[in-house]
C-alpha cells in the first residue's frame, strides 16, 4: 500500500475519534522522538519513553496511531488501545523507561493528578494515562492493557486507511504522501464533548488542542475524500457554535475556553461543497441560518461605516499576533495600525462576498430561492466595492486600507484573495498573475510568500515570509476560477514538491515552509521565538497541510 515509513521527530501520535471515544484531559498524545522508537509524551503530562537497547529500525509503517519496525532482535511495533493506551511488542533485550521531561510550551491542563503509568511483561507493554484514579482503579487499567490483542488493535487503527482509495495515476513516493496526509486528518479528529456538539477537528492534538474556524473547513473538504460524515460533522461543530447576535469565535479549547475574537468566514464555501459531493441537503439548509446570521455580525461590528468594506479588528497584543483575526497572526500590515479599530481589507472582503455567493448555491440548491437572491445582491455588492476602493494601481495587487484612506503596506498574500471572487478585472487577474513570475515580489521559488520579498519587513517567521498551505490552496483556487490554469498548477506542483520533500527528510507534514525553498520546515521561527529564546517552533503533522496536501494530490 506504499504505507509511511519515515522516522523523524515531531510525527504525532494519537487516538482518534474515528475509532472511539476521546477525552479532553487525560488523552495521551505523543510525538515521536530525534532516536528512532523513542517517544515524547505530550499530554497529558511531559515525559520521554525511551527504549533502551533498541538497535536500528527498518520501518514497514509509521501511521498516527500504529507503528510496525523490524530490528535484528525481532520486531518492534505498538498501537492504540483506546485514547488513554499505548500498547506496544519489544524485541529481544529491550529495556523501556519513563523519564521526567519539562514542558516546552505553556499548554495548561484542568486541574487535578495525571498519572502516567508504564506497564511491562516480558516482551509487552503498555502506557496508560490514568489521570486521577486511585490504586485499584489503576491497577485493573494495568491489568486490562496486559490482556489486549495486539494484532487486533493494529488491524483496527489500520482500517481506515487501508479502506482510503487512493486517486489512480500517483506514483510510490506520491501514494505515501496521500496516506501520510489521511492518517495525520485521522488522529486530528476528536469527540463532542460539553462545548462542542459534534465530532471535530484539530489543526494539532498538540500544543493547541482546539478547534479553530477556518481550519476546520479546510480539514473537512479534505475529508469528503475519506469520509464524507466526517466532513460534515467537522462543518455542524464549528457552525454550532454560531450563537444568536452571529458571533462565532476563532477558537475553542474545550473543557472551557472560547475566544472573543472571529476568523476568516468560509463555512458557507465549505457547506456548498459538502452539498455537491453529495451531503444531504437537509442537512444542507440546517446551516443556513446560522451562517447568514455569521455574515451579518461581521456586516454590524467589522465595517466602518456605511458604503465601507468589511476589516479585521485589530489587537492590542504584542507584535506577535495583533491580526489574530485574519488568520495571518503577525501579519506586518498590523505593525502600525491602532488597536481595537478595523481597516478595510481585501481578504475579509472576498472571503465574506464568496461566502454569500456560496450561500445563495446552497439556497438555490434547496429551493430557497428568495434567500438565494438576496445573497448574491450582498456578494455582487461587495465585489464591486472591492474592485474601485482596494485595488492599489501603483503595487498591481489589492491591499488593505486605513482609516485614512490610504493603502497599509506591505503587500501581503492576502491581496490575492478576490481572486476568489467575481472583483477582479481581466487586467486585474493579469496583473496578480504576473507577481508569481516577479522575482522580487511573490515569484520566490515556494510561492506564495505570505509577505512579499521586498517589502522590507520580509522574514522566516510566521506570516511575515513563510508560504502557507492554505493561503496556497486558496489562492490556487482563485486562479482557477478566474482561468489562469498555469498559475493554479505553478501553486499546486511547487507546494507539492514541497511537502513531499520535507516528508522524505523529517517524516512530518509541517505547518509552514521557507518559500525561499532553503530552510528546514522545523527550524524557522515562530513568533520571534528565535530571538525570544521561548515559545515553540513550528508545529508538525499539521492539520490543513495535511488537508491541502490530499486535495491536491486527488
Amino acid at each position: 500500500m506504499d504505507l509511511p515509513d519515515v522516522w523523524g521527530p515531531g510525527q504525532l501520535l494519537a487516538f482518534s475519534a474515528i475509532d472511539g471515544p476521546t477525552h479532553d484531559n487525560t488523552d495521551l498524545v505523543l510525538h515521536t522522538a530525534d532516536r528512532p522508537g523513542d517517544l515524547h509524551v505530550r499530554l497529558p503530562e511531559p515525559r520521554r519513553l525511551s527504549f533502551e537497547g533498541i538497535g536500528p529500525l527498518r520501518w514497514r509503517w509509521l501511521l498516527g496511531d500504529t507503528g510496525y519496525a523490524d530490528s535484528d532482535a525481532g520486531p518492534f511495533r505498538f498501537a492504540f488501545a483506546d485514547a488513554q493506551t499505548l500498547i506496544g511488542q519489544l524485541p529481544q533485550g529491550v529495556k523501556p523507561r519513563l523519564e521526567q521531561e519539562t514542558r516546552v510550551v505553556d499548554a495548561p491542563l484542568t486541574s487535578g493528578a495525571h498519572r502516567l503509568d508504564l506497564i511491562i511483561e516480558g516482551q509487552q507493554w503498555a502506557l496508560i494515562s490514568a489521570g486521577d484514579a486511585g490504586v485499584e482503579e489503576r491497577q485493573a487499567l494495568a491489568r486490562n492493557a496486559m490482556l489486549q490483542d495486539l494484532d487486533r488493535c493494529i488491524a483496527q487503527r489500520r482500517r481506515l486507511i487501508e479502506g482510503v482509495q487512493v486517486p489512480s495515476g500517483l506514483g510510490a513516493l506520491q501514494r505515501r504522501l496521500y496516506l501520510k496526509a489521511a492518517s495525520v486528518l485521522k488522529v486530528n479528529v476528536c469527540s463532542s464533548n460539553t462545548l462542542i456538539a459534534n465530532r471535530w477537528t484539530t489543526p494539532d492534538r498538540w500544543p493547541h488542542r482546539a478547534m479553530f474556524l477556518w481550519d476546520s473547513v479546510f480539514h473537512a473538504l479534505a475529508w469528503l475524500d475519506l469520509d464524507r460524515t466526517v466532513a460534515c460533522d467537522a462543518l455542524a461543530a464549528v457552525v454550532g457554535l454560531i450563537d444568536a447576535d452571529g458571533f462565532l469565535p476563532h477558537m475553542i479549547r474545550p473543557p472551557d475556553y472560547v475566544s472573543s475574537i472571529t476568523q476568516p468566514p468560509l463555512l458557507a464555501w465549505g457547506v456548498s461543497v459538502c452539498l455537491k459531493a453529495g451531503a444531504d441537503p437537509r442537512w444542507a439548509q440546517a446551516q443556513l441560518d446560522p451562517i447568514e446570521r455569521h455574515l451579518g455580525w461581521i456586516a454590524k461590528h467589522r465595517t466602518l461605516a456605511a458604503g465601507a468594506l468589511p476589516g479585521w479588528l485589530i489587537e492590542d497584543n504584542s507584535d506577535n499576533c495583533r491580526c489574530g483575526e485574519s488568520g495571518l497572526d503577525n501579519t506586518p500590515c498590523a505593525d502600525r495600525l491602532a488597536s481595537g479599530n478595523t481597516v478595510e481589507t481585501c481578504d475579509l472582503a472576498a472571503y465574506v462576498a464568496q461566502d454569500w455567493a456560496c450561500l445563495a448555491d446552497v439556497a438555490e440548491a434547496v429551493g430557497d430561492g428568495d434567500r438565494a437572491t438576496v445573497a448574491r445582491q450582498r456578494a455582487d455588492q461587495i465585489n464591486e466595492l472591492t474592485r474601485t476602493r482596494l485595488w492599489c494601481p501603483e503595487r498591481n495587487l489589492f491591499m488593505w486600507r486605513g482609516n485614512d484612506g490610504h493603502f497599509v503596506e506591505p503587500m501581503i498574500v492576502a491581496g490575492f484573495m478576490p481572486l476568489l471572487t467575481d472583483a477582479p478585472t481581466r487586467a486585474q487577474v493579469d496583473a496578480l498573475a504576473g507577481h508569481l513570475h516577479n522575482p522580487s515580489t511573490f515569484g520566490t521559488p515556494l510561492p506564495v510568500p505570505s509577505t512579499s520579498l521586498n517589502a522590507g519587513t520580509y522574514c522566516k517567521d510566521v506570516f511575515r515570509g513563510p508560504a502557507w498551505m492554505n493561503t496556497n490552496y486558496l489562492v490556487a483556487q482563485g486562479f482557477t476560477r478566474q482561468g489562469r490554469a498555469v498559475e493554479a498548477d505553478l501553486i499546486r506542483r511547487k507546494s507539492l514538491a514541497q511537502v513531499q520533500h520535507w516528508y522524505e527528510r523529517t517524516g512530518c507534514l509541517w505547518e509552514y515552509y521557507d518559500s525561499l525553498a532553503i530552510t528546514a520546515p522545523g527550524e524557522l521561527d515562530r513568533k520571534r521565538r528565535l530571538s525570544g529564546s521561548d515559545g515553540i517552533g513550528p508545529i508538525s503533522d499539521y492539520g490543513w497541510t495535511a488537508a491541502t496536501t490530499l486535495m491536491w494530490l486527488s
